[in-house]
């Protein structure tokens, strides 16, 4: 009962019906929650996509800037021929290493110098392609770094190996003289000792995951990539030429 002995009155349709949900009001929300959370999903789906997509892409590239960068560290640090610690710089062989493939050989000044180690900072580096360790086929092989510390040695000691880079198929190594570009180079025969600029070019393989299905190769072959490298050789050195004296001058 109320304060004046009046019961309350019932409460008319029309107020409960604005109090509750209706059905079809209910399965609407329903349906457009569901809408909004498929929404959200595929942008999720999306961006996880991408990322691992990027950090797979990479992971791959790192071992090649990686090869490059000390690549171009050695022919940047070029030393010149002559002296005790630096003999004659050519492309071929590689001294300790038996490959079939051509590779360079040069004295660079990038050694690491160490306090328990004897050792300065001019070293023999020579780059060369091995067969690959780990199988991936297809005429594939290993780019390898060969460093030779103890120039001073009595007995030629084994030069180390520092596996760079895999999946290279081809590489080739191009001097440039001032005036042309020579796919070798022996500084006991050259005019100059050193080339103005050294290219380095290599045909790698391109990674399963990037590869498009209309781009392989017939016999399933893997598709191969260039990279290029080329580096200016800033060290001024002497010429093989020996000067004429002049007719007439004077000591």
């Amino acid at each position: 009962m109320t304060i004046d002995g009046q019961a309350p009155k019932a409460a008319s349709g029309s107020e409960s019906a604005r109090r509750g949900f209706t059905l079809i009001e209910l399965m609407l929300s329903i349906a457009l929650f569901a809408v909004v959370l498929a929404a959200i999903n595929g942008v999720l789906y999306g961006a996880l996509r991408l990322r691992n997509k990027t950090v797979r892409s990479l992971d791959l590239a790192l071992p090649l800037e990686h090869a490059l960068q000390v690549l171009r560290r050695d022919l940047e640090g070029i030393v010149p021929p002559g002296g005790t610690l630096a003999a004659s710089v050519k492309s071929g062989s590689v001294t300790g290493v038996t490959s079939s493939d051509t590779g360079f050989e040069f004295y660079a000044n990038t050694g690491v110098t160490q306090g328990l180690q004897p050792w300065g900072d001019v070293q023999r580096v020579g780059y060369v392609l091995m067969p690959s360790t780990n199988q991936l086929g297809g005429g594939a092989k290993d780019l390898v770094r060969v460093i030779s510390r103890n120039l001073l040695a009595s007995v030629q000691d084994t030069p180390e190996q520092q596996h760079l880079l895999s999946g290279v198929v081809s590489m080739e190594f191009q001097f440039y003289d001032g005036s042309q570009w020579k796919t070798s180079w022996d500084s006991t025969s050259e005019a100059a000792v050193l080339p103005n600029a050294v290219k380095v070019t290599l045909s790698v393989e391109a990674p399963a995951e990037e590869e498009p299905t209309s781009g392989r190769r017939p016999g399933g072959q893997r598709v191969t990539y260039p990279v290029e490298l080329v580096a200016p050789v800033m060290v001024t050195a002497n010429t093989n030429q020996t000067s004429t004296p002049i007719a007439g001058g004077g000591r």
